[in-house]
């Protein structure tokens, strides 16, 4: 068959196999699926896994509130220590397997006199079983620092956080990368309370410093790496329609087994006439040189985390394009200010109206009002003296301010100063989980 032929059949094929993959229906079988599953398994260990795989699954609430009474022996009750005795769930993270050392962590406040803990921000889901698997005396961090456990992906991983819950003593907060989520973890646990502020809520402004919309010289920007949930082709079927003129970039990197050559020639199977400006494994200097130099931007996928692009092109003051049936934590912030919600029958028409209209948009006054790491602060700071005031526990010094880039960073190189002997402390007592290097990359 020619290829003229064959890319409409591809491109057919794609959008299909979008449409299922994504449908309401398809989540609604494998919850089902699952549910059938556990009525005849008696394994502990599979039940407890398909518990957690069908709480994730459950977007109505009674399905949840169904389930997770049914998960009440393996949380509270006599089979609590199953989670670290069938290690459920942990071959779903093999670099754990590869290192126990924790990265994307960092400490916001050393512990001090009289009972007031420190804290720790632990990004992402493998460092928190690099920390719960590893360290060998879990009570002492607990009865040192409160610790925040930072999501990574919507829905985040509840056998993770049974296991966490198992492991740890008292209050454990999470960071959700989804609003629409945090009753979801709340109910899952009277421990667990999440922050008012979600994970990529941590970008610092100064690190932008936008073009005017008249001198950019990029029309459209897609920062997203090469994996199928990013949904290029999307994008590709809606470029096809579009001028030729138009000046694309597109910056990524290989995730797994998907290239930049596989996105390349979808860009060919759909059509595409312009000249695509493709970028590969840049600094995230060079990246928001770009996010500054462009007009608008685009984030097409309908399910992952906070995908933090999507927010730094708010600061860059480049307007964000999502979808508006996606389950990302940053379409929250899409409004009249920020950006457009698109649909996908004539993508391009949408496409060429918010390019037309992208110079009236204020997407990075808007952020910085808002959403900050300087407004992030000051709402876990008033949540964790509001706790520390209901334990009846001292709370005399606020948490230093980090941002993420791509690391979290102290602002202040102060800070990192200040904060070294808490990690130097670390490092000795647990040398297989918090590496000598670690503060390294917390530093200003």
């Amino acid at each position: 068959m020619s290829g003229s032929l064959l890319n409409p059949l591809r491109r057919a094929t794609i959008r299909w196999m979008d449409a299922v993959k994504y449908s309401p229906r398809t989540t609604d079988l494998r919850l089902a699926s699952t549910k059938a599953r556990l009525g005849f398994t008696r394994n502990e260990a599979r039940r407890a896994n398909l518990l957690m795989r069908a709480y994730r699954l459950a977007e109505a609430q009674p399905t949840r509130e169904a389930l997770r009474a049914q998960a009440e022996p393996y949380l509270n009750g006599s089979n609590g220590m199953v989670w670290r005795e069938k290690h459920i769930g942990w071959d779903r993270y093999p670099r754990v397997r590869e290192s126990s050392l924790i990265n994307r962590t960092i400490i916001l406040k050393a512990p001090r006199p009289n009972g007031e803990k420190g804290v720790m921000l632990v990004m992402f889901e493998y460092n928190w079983l690099r920390l719960l698997a590893n360290v060998k005396d879990l009570g002492y961090l607990a009865e040192k620092f409160d610790i925040i456990l930072s999501t990574s992906w919507s829905p985040t991983d509840y056998a993770l956080l049974a296991l966490a819950l198992q492991s740890l003593r008292g209050t454990i907060f999470v960071q959700a990368c989804n609003h629409i989520e945090i009753p979801w973890i709340e109910g899952f646990s009277p421990r667990l309370k999440c922050l008012p502020c979600i994970a990529c809520d941590w970008i610092n402004p100064d690190c932008y410093q936008p073009k005017p919309c008249a001198q950019r010289q990029t029309d459209i920007l897609m920062v997203a790496n090469w994996a199928p949930f990013k949904r290029h082709w999307q994008f590709f079927d809606a470029l096809r329609r579009m001028p030729r003129h138009l000046r694309i970039t597109m910056i990524g990197q290989a995730e797994g087994p998907h290239t930049l050559a596989m996105v390349r020639d979808q860009a060919v199977r759909f059509g595409v006439k312009q000249d695509i400006d493709f970028v590969e494994n840049i600094a995230i200097e060079d990246v928001t040189r770009h996010q500054c130099d462009s007009k608008v931007s685009l984030i097409l996928s309908r399910r992952e985390g906070c995908c933090v692009a999507a927010v730094e092109s708010l600061f860059a003051d480049s307007p964000l394009g999502m979808m508006r049936d996606a389950h990302v934590g940053p379409k929250a912030y899409i409004n009249d200010q920020t950006g457009m919600l698109l649909t996908p029958a004539r993508m391009d028409l949408q496409l060429q109206e918010f390019l037309e209209n992208a110079e009236g948009f204020r997407a990075r006054a808007w952020a910085t009002k808002n959403i900050s790491c300087h407004e992030s602060i000051a709402k876990v700071n008033a949540l964790l003296r509001s706790h520390a005031k209901q334990r009846n526990v001292p709370w005399t010094t606020d948490l230093k301010t980090p941002y993420w880039r791509p690391y979290p960073k102290f602002l202040s190189s102060n800070d990192c100063e200040e904060m070294r002997p808490v990690y130097e402390d670390l490092s000795a007592r647990f040398p297989e989980v918090f590496g000598p290097d670690l503060l390294k990359k917390g530093s200003a």
